[in-house]
């Protein structure tokens, strides 16, 4: 099983700022509480919102997945 989680970046300006509290206490703690039940924790962008896009409603996320052992969602 497969759980996505997706993280909205208001701008590209505060992508370092979100993968710095991504990488130094998310995935610690995510890690940390899973780890028994998840083969997988995988972040990435999901695709840079394309020039002049921002004005047709997009979002700029960011996207965490984890590959569960178990069902966590009975």
């Amino acid at each position: 099983m497969r759980s996505i989680l997706f993280n909205s970046v208001r701008s590209d300006n505060d992508l370092p700022a979100a993968y710095r509290w991504l990488y130094k206490h998310h995935v610690a703690d995510s890690i940390s509480q899973f780890a028994p039940y998840v083969t997988k924790y995988c972040t990435y962008r999901a695709l840079p919102v394309p020039p002049d896009g921002s004005g047709f409603g997009t979002y700029n996320w960011i996207m965490t997945e984890h590959y569960w052992l178990i069902n966590p969602f009975p």
